[in-house]
């Protein structure tokens, strides 16, 4: 802290509106003050398209009603427990509650093109949550692409323990609120 993720972009449109989705979803989950100032000026940067708008309404939805200020989150291990699993998060924890979001890289680094059409709807996926109280939580899961939260379920978190959530089957990625009962 004070970490500041302000302007960002890249003059290539191919690379979105993926991109964009990414660089939002993440600075929120690692807990960096953001904004989504997306250079896209109608210039050499593009502009803001009708898909990043509304991947921006999507993120705006999930982070209207965070009581951050109230968590006062920290920094949380995210961690999927399957060695190979190919998916990573990042999450913020504190308080009464906690978030994070899982994403799947088992294309990185392939042409778009193939990352478009290739991913999978990942099954049996778990993470260990590391830095979150204990207690019992009610998860409720967010599909980030639909803007819409999935059927929410609960957690109990044990004492000087990591904490294994099962998560719900997702497509490229997901991401969570965690509200303490």
């Amino acid at each position: 802290k004070p970490n500041w993720i302000g302007e960002f972009g890249v003059r290539a449109d191919q690379f979105y509106p993926e991109m964009f989705h990414n660089a939002l979803w993440a600075a929120l989950a690692s807990g960096a003050a953001m904004t989504p100032a997306e250079w896209n000026d109608r210039g050499d940067w593009g502009k803001m398209s009708p898909e990043m708008s509304a991947d921006t309404l999507r993120l705006s939805t999930f982070a209207a009603d965070l009581p951050l200020a109230a968590w006062n989150p920290e920094p949380m291990t995210v961690a999927a427990i399957l060695p190979g699993s190919m998916v990573r998060g990042w999450g913020l924890a504190g308080g009464r509650g906690a978030l994070f979001w899982v994403q799947d890289y088992s294309l990185e680094g392939k042409p778009f093109a193939e990352q478009r059409s290739g991913l999978a709807v990942r099954k049996n996926v778990a993470v260990d949550l590391t830095g979150l109280a204990a207690g019992t939580y009610i998860v409720k899961p967010y599909d980030t692409w639909k803007g819409e939260y999935l059927d929410p379920f609960e957690v109990t978190c044990p004492a000087g323990a990591v904490c294994r959530i099962a998560l719900p089957e997702f497509k490229a990625d997901m991401a969570f609120r965690l509200d303490a009962k």
